[in-house]
C-alpha cells in the first residue's frame, strides 16, 4: 500500500504520498524517486522542512530501497489546498553526475576494486565486491571529461562485472543474476500487462577485437601492437562483422573478455520484455528486485525461459492502487560468455 512507503530524513518519517515512482536499475547505477502529496493544509510546513541536498532514505515498510540525497523540492497552493512534491536518487547518483578527478588520471597494477574505492571516497560511497573481481589492470587510464561511474562501469566491462546501487547508498561490483525471484511471472495469472521488443539491429555476426599491450621480452613489436580476439553471435546468419577498439591496452584474453562481452550484451538487449504486477511485493512478502533471474511464461510473446530483471518500478496508479512494473532483459546481455543457440521453444526469434 502506499501508506507503507516513507521518506525519512534526520530521523522523521514523511509519509502519505499520494503519486509515487521508486526505480532501482543494474543500468543506470543510481535509484530515483518522485513523490507527490496534496494536503488540505495550506500552512503545511512540509515544503520548508525538506529541501535539496538533505540526505535521505525512501523505505517501503521499513525496507530501504534508496539512500541518498534529496535533489529537488516543488510544490504548488492556493487557499485551499497545498500540494508537495520531492525528488531524488541514490547517493551513487554523485557518481553518475560527477567527473573522474583523479592527479594523474592513470595507475598502474591496480584492480578493479582499488581503482572503484579511490574514486569513490571523496563522495562518501563505499564499494564492496560480491564476486570475483579479476586481475589488475596494467595500466588503466582516465578518458577525458568522463564521469566517476563512466569509468567504473567502462572497467567493470573488461572484467564482466556490473557497477549497482545496494539501496544503502553503497555500490556493489557484481555478477548478473546473483538473486532468484520466489515467483514466477505468469501471463493471465501475476502479470497485468505485458510488452515486448524484438530487434536484430544492433547485433553481429563476428566481433573482432583490436587492442594493444605493453611489449616484453616475450613478445615481438608485432605481437604486442596487435593482440586480436574474436566472437560470434550464432543467431545472426548474415554477415554482419563489427570491429571493437579495446579502450584500454590488454592481452588476447584480455581482449576475448571484450568482445565476449560487446556479443552477449547486444544480443541480450535485443529481447526486451515489460511486465507489470499487482503490488509491490511476491508472495513471499520479497520485494520485486532488480539482478533477480525470474521465470517467465508467456505464450503471446512467445517466452517460456528464464531472464533477468534489469529494473524494477514501484509506483501507485490511478486508482490508487499499488504496482510494480518490471523490465526484463536476457540474462546473455550482461554475462560475458559464449552465446549459444537457445534450447527449442525456449524464445521466439521469428
Amino acid at each position: 500500500m502506499p501508506s507503507d512507503l516513507a521518506l525519512v530524513v534526520d530521523g522523521v518519517s514523511y509519509v502519505g504520498w499520494k503519486s509515487i515512482r521508486v526505480t532501482t536499475s543494474i543500468e543506470s547505477g543510481a535509484g530515483k524517486f518522485s513523490l507527490g502529496v496534496s494536503e488540505n493544509r495550506p500552512g503545511d510546513a512540509m515544503g520548508r522542512e525538506l529541501h535539496p541536498g538533505l540526505s535521505c532514505q525512501v523505505q517501503i515498510a521499513g525496507e530501504p530501497v534508496i539512500t541518498g540525497y534529496i535533489d529537488e523540492i516543488g510544490g504548488s497552493h492556493d487557499g485551499r489546498t497545498h500540494e508537495i512534491t520531492a525528488s531524488g536518487r541514490d547517493r551513487v547518483g554523485q557518481l553518475v553526475d560527477c567527473s573522474a578527478v583523479h592527479t594523474s588520471g592513470e595507475w598502474k597494477d591496480r584492480t578493479l576494486l582499488q581503482l572503484a574505492t579511490e574514486l569513490c571516497k571523496p563522495f562518501g560511497v563505499k564499494v564492496l565486491a560480491e564476486a570475483p573481481i579479476g586481475a589488475p589492470f596494467p595500466k588503466w587510464k582516465l578518458q577525458q571529461g568522463e564521469t566517476v561511474y563512466e569509468t567504473i562501469e567502462r572497467a567493470g566491462r573488461h572484467r564482466g562485472l556490473l557497477a549497482v546501487s545496494n539501496g544503502l547508498g553503497d555500490l556493489v561490483l557484481t555478477r548478473a543474476g546473483t538473486g532468484r525471484a520466489s515467483d514466477s511471472l505468469l501471463l493471465g495469472e501475476n502479470v497485468l500487462h505485458a510488452s515486448w521488443s524484438w530487434s536484430d539491429a544492433d547485433r553481429y555476426s563476428d566481433y573482432i577485437g583490436k587492442g594493444q599491450q605493453a611489449g616484453t621480452s616475450l613478445l615481438s613489436v608485432f605481437e604486442a601492437a596487435s593482440p586480436k580476439a574474436e566472437a560470434k553471435d550464432p543467431l545472426i546468419k548474415l554477415n554482419r562483422p563489427f570491429i571493437v577498439i579495446a579502450e584500454e591496452p590488454g592481452d588476447s584474453g584480455t581482449l576475448l573478455e571484450r568482445v565476449r562481452w560487446e556479443a552477449a550484451v547486444r544480443a541480450g538487449r535485443s529481447r526486451q520484455l515489460g511486465v507489470t504486477v499487482q503490488g509491490w511485493r511476491q508472495s513471499t512478502g520479497e520485494l520485486w528486485r532488480p539482478n533477480h533471474l525470474v521465470q517467465v511464461d508467456d505464450e503471446l510473446a512467445g517466452l517460456r525461459r528464464e531472464m533477468l530483471i534489469a529494473s524494477a518500478s514501484y509506483s501507485v496508479d490511478q486508482s490508487g492502487g499499488s504496482v510494480t512494473s518490471l523490465s526484463l532483459a536476457l540474462p546473455e546481455a550482461y554475462v560475458p560468455e559464449p552465446l549459444k543457440e537457445p534450447e527449442q521453444g525456449s524464445e521466439l526469434f521469428g
